[in-house]
């Protein structure tokens, strides 16, 4: 054969399956207009009841979304105005915390002071007794101290429980909130992917009577 006509065949062959691969009349039972017309309303209808779901589906997660944000800032709003107000009840014992203690040290720094003089004009035999009375002055006034002290560290202490007690249970009732809401998304998440799966079975039932329909015109 004339190598020249060899390859027009060839060639020629090449178009006629290329043409039937890239055929795409799987799409429709037929070429007709009607059927054509038919399947591309039900596709487009399908398109659209998918849209309208996406649609809801989105106004759903923005909805949630917005109130997880709330519920976050409400609960932000919350604690800081808890660690404001528990922050002044503790400044105020703090300040006594600091008076009660620069007394203490002033009283025994002045007890310092007439310890000192005394020894300086005093016969060194009383030496003993002067340093045994400074410190017995000493440790009544770290008793009185420590007496006076305690109601006030004692309220600190129990703020400082109280406000753990209260963080933990705000972390907790946020969790609850935050935890209702990731299920309500969930819910809709599932609701939304089985409208998708309902249309798809429409779609397909649709198309499916759209064939039957062309089979029984071409068996006429």
């Amino acid at each position: 054969m004339n190598p020249i006509v060899a390859c027009s065949v060839l060639l020629f062959s090449a178009f006629l399956l290329g043409g039937c691969t890239d055929s795409r009349t799987s799409d429709y039972p037929n070429r007709t207009p009607e059927t054509t017309r038919k399947v591309d309303d039900i596709k487009l209808n399908a398109r659209d009841q998918k849209d309208a779901i996406n649609k809801r589906y989105d106004e759903k997660s923005n909805n949630l979304d917005f109130s997880e944000r709330q519920i976050r800032e409400k609960y932000k709003a919350d604690r800081e105005a808890y660690s404001i107000s528990a922050g002044k009840s503790n400044t105020d014992r703090v300040a006594k915390r600091r008076n009660i203690e620069s007394l203490s040290k002033f009283d025994k720094d002045k007890i310092d002071a007439d310890v000192a003089e005394k020894l300086r004009t005093s016969p060194a035999e009383d030496e003993a007794k002067i340093k045994a009375d400074a410190v017995s002055r000493k440790a009544e006034i770290d008793s009185n101290t420590t007496n006076n002290l305690a109601p006030i560290l004692n309220e600190m202490d129990a703020d400082d429980a109280k406000m753990k007690r209260h963080q933990l249970e705000q972390d907790l009732s946020e969790a609850k909130a935050i935890t209702a809401l990731e299920k309500e998304r969930s819910q809709a998440r599932d609701e939304m992917r089985l409208k998708m799966v309902d249309v798809d079975k429409w779609t397909n039932e649709e198309l499916g009577k759209v064939n039957n329909g062309a089979e029984n015109n071409i068996t006429k």
